[in-house]
């Protein structure tokens, strides 16, 4: 009978030990699963905010990149504009100069008084040059003003009335071949204007002959 009770007890104890070594073990998988848990999600979370860091430095590059595009066109597109006045300006200048030569070829053809010739007001037009819009019978010498563009009621540019604009434009004109009267007449019109600091210029070039 104490046998009896004995291996009974034994194996109790077996029993019970084995429980508790059964319970340490699942208790310890559980913490370390825990643990692992936990720096995984920080690991993940530090992943994350990396990304997107990364992807805001990309968004921001992009970004400047296209407004520094932006500005880039804006301005090209100023200076292609002011290019195109210009070359108005010029081909105006000679225009203006073919007026009066015109003028002065019909006042000799129809000795309307007073006679003229041909290139009358168009030959002290060299050295520091000669000015004038389109209302102009005679150049003046240059004296370095500014165009003039009237606000309403008119769209050509002048000396007398309008707002000022950065365009000077000068005219220079050369006599060839005088024996007595030019052969012809080189004329050179110069626009030149100042745009964010740089002084810019256009020229325009033609040749006048007594008839047209």
């Amino acid at each position: 009978m104490l046998n009896k009770l004995k291996e009974i007890a034994g194996f109790l104890f077996k029993r019970l030990e084995s429980d508790r070594l059964d319970f340490d073990l699942a208790a310890r998988s559980r913490i370390s699963n825990w643990k692992k848990s936990i720096v995984s999600g920080l690991d993940s979370r530090g992943f994350t905010f990396i990304e997107t860091l990364a992807a805001l430095f990309v968004i921001m590059i992009g970004i400047s990149s296209f407004v520094t595009l932006i500005n880039q066109t804006v301005s090209y597109t100023k200076s292609s504009s002011y290019n195109l006045i210009a070359a108005y300006l010029g081909k105006e200048g000679v225009e203006i100069v073919k007026n009066i030569r015109d003028s002065n070829f019909l006042k000799d053809y129809y000795d309307l008084p007073p006679s003229a010739t041909w290139y009358d007001n168009l030959t002290s037009c060299g050295g520091l040059g000669c000015q004038g819009d389109y209302n102009s019978q005679i150049l003046a010498p240059y004296n370095g003003d500014t165009l003039k563009l009237p606000q309403t009621g008119g769209k050509f540019y002048n000396y007398g009335i309008g707002i000022d604009t950065m365009f000077k434009r000068r005219i220079r004109i050369t006599s060839v071949g005088v024996n007595p009267e030019p052969d012809y007449l080189f004329v050179e019109v110069e626009v030149m204007w100042d745009e964010k600091g740089r002084s810019h210029n256009y020229v325009v070039q033609d040749t006048l002959y007594p008839i047209w």
